[in-house]
């Protein structure tokens, strides 16, 4: 019986050494090595495209004078406030240079309803009846092509890849203005539509922004603008006789936020990161 038990339990030992040895000689299934990854780097350098929206505002007075044909006279001073949304798209390059500095060339164009009005009456003084003026002025479409500016931080305060620049260029402008005036048995309209189009005293832009990347190729623009598109003082003819003057002006203070997609051609090619 001792000799039986003994001949299993050698039978059994001789079984488990030959699974360990037969375990021991296959191949070891270790989990596959990790993806390489592949980091897209930030960078300025390239051409972007964009849709951007902000609002315009300006104010300002003018000397208004409306004559009869006896001479009489009603002047005074007249304050407009113009204001108006505005929303279109933008087309840019820029390249990085040492240092941080980044300089770059960008263009705008927006539809825009830009309004302001005013109107004034009294008594003529010198004649009898009543004079008095009413304009208004309204901005269709805007646009600017402009350099820019600017240094690329790292990070600022709390902020990563960051861009504040300096901006300015030339402006253009589609404006529309109507004048109507009267001064006793005395009237007159008059309607002008004007496109000022360069880059100096007037028109022109000229502004600051700060751009932030929040991905590799995608950009939140913030910009404030002043854009200047010239100033003048009509003067009219009123039938059967005297004259309408007036101011009208056309000088914008513009926020804007804007998204951008960067291209990031000629940007440094993208880092391969291997474990």
């Amino acid at each position: 019986m001792r000799s039986f038990v003994g001949l299993i339990s050698a039978g059994v030992f001789s079984a488990f050494s030959a699974a360990n040895a037969l375990a021991a000689d296959l191949p070891s299934r270790a989990p596959p090595p990790p993806v390489p990854v592949v980091a897209v780097p930030y960078t300025w350098t390239g051409c972007h495209v964009g849709v951007h929206g902000g609002f315009a505002y300006d104010d300002y007075h003018f000397a208004t004078l409306a004559t009869s044909p006896a001479g009489g006279s009603f002047s005074g001073r007249s304050k407009v406030y113009s204001s108006g949304p505005l929303g279109g798209g933008d087309i840019g390059c820029d390249y990085r240079l040492p240092w941080n500095i980044v300089i770059g060339v960008a263009a705008d164009i927006d539809a825009a309803a830009i309004h302001g009005s005013v109107s004034a009456s009294g008594p003529l003084v010198g004649d009898v009846g009543i004079g008095g003026i009413a304009t208004d002025t309204r901005v269709n479409a805007l646009g600017t092509v402009r350099v820019r500016v600017g240094y690329a931080f790292d990070r600022l305060l709390f902020v990563d890849n960051v861009l504040v620049y300096l901006t300015g260029g030339a402006a253009y402008g589609s404006i529309r203005d109507n004048f109507t005036g009267f001064a006793g048995p005395a009237f007159g309209t008059w309607t002008s539509s004007r496109h000022p189009f360069g880059a100096g005293k007037q028109p022109g832009a000229v502004g600051i922004g700060v751009e932030k990347m929040i991905t590799p190729n995608w950009s939140i623009d913030f910009q404030y603008r002043y854009q200047y598109m010239g100033a003048a003082t009509p003067q009219v003819a009123l039938i059967p006789g005297g004259i309408g003057r007036f101011g009208t002006r056309s000088m914008y203070h513009l926020g804007r936020v804007g998204l951008n997609y960067h291209f990031n051609w000629g940007g440094p090619a993208p880092v391969v990161a291997r474990y």
